[in-house]
């Protein structure tokens, strides 16, 4: 199952509706951990823009603590739990209890709590496990699928200074941008989308450097990181920086970083 991106933060997964009660039942998908996020958000329903994103066991026993990660982008709230088992003995009880009603947990049913355990204890699994280079390729993937196309202009030598003109001119996505696009009901009207320059004679695919890091920062929501750990993550999937200059006046320059022929061609 793909996971949703953005464009679709605010739709629920494609998964199979429940006869009864409030949640769809369990997707197939358990390995991803995208489609697990998804999934319990509907689960622990947190406020607007907020986003269950990961679930750690101190150990296996009921009497062990436990914790729960939430965030929207910009910021981040861990809720722990001082003994596990109390989320399945009464886990709208507990969980509303722990947070105040900030995490609005409805009525379950018996099945909908055990889906919902063992859809936290895969997600703790699967993060343990989780490749960092498969969790930086989703990043980049979630970038082309929301990013706009910018077509007719050249990188080669001949063609450099006009490119990066008009990639200078194009406006710049940033937080604001990031920000709306995360909020439900925000998403038809925000107008800048990360730009994905693509080459007019080599076919190359580009994306800029400041808004990768914006988009990955507020967006996909992952905590602040330095430019070099950024850089090297991409590097490692195959997504290089590079810096461009013209000394033609006014000697416009821009660090793009490349994307590799399966990145950009996620259309």
């Amino acid at each position: 199952m793909t996971p949703i991106h953005a464009g679709d933060l605010d739709q629920p997964p494609t998964v199979k509706p429940r006869p009864k009660g409030k949640l769809p039942y369990l997707p197939d998908d358990l390995d991803d951990p995208e489609v697990l996020r998804d999934w319990l958000t509907l689960a622990f329903r947190p406020p607007t823009g907020w986003r269950v994103t990961g679930f750690e066991r101190t150990g296996r026993d009921k009497g062990d603590p436990c914790l729960l990660m939430v965030r929207n982008g910009r910021d981040s709230r861990v809720y722990r739990f001082s003994r596990q088992g109390d989320l399945l003995a009464g886990m709208r009880t507990t969980v509303v209890g722990a947070t105040d009603h900030w995490l609005r947990v409805p009525h379950l049913t018996g099945g909908e709590i055990e889906d919902v355990w063992a859809a936290l204890c895969h997600l703790g699994k699967v993060l343990t496990e989780w490749d960092e280079r498969d969790e930086t390729r989703k990043w980049i993937e979630q970038l082309v699928r929301a990013s706009r196309p910018m077509t007719g202009h050249t990188l080669v030598p001949d063609g450099r200074h006009a490119a990066l003109m008009a990639l200078k001119t194009e406006p710049e996505f940033v937080k604001a941008d990031a920000l709306s696009m995360i909020r439900p009901g925000d998403a038809e009207g925000y107008q800048q989308r990360p730009v994905r320059f693509i080459d007019s004679q080599t076919g190359q695919q580009w994306v800029r450097a400041g808004e990768t890091a914006a988009f990955i920062r507020w967006v996909v929501g992952v905590e602040p990181i330095s430019p070099a750990t950024l850089k090297a993550r991409l590097n490692e999937v195959g997504v290089i920086g590079r810096k461009f200059e013209d000394y033609r006046p006014p000697h416009p320059k821009r660090n793009l970083y490349e994307l590799p022929e399966p990145l950009g061609g996620a259309q």
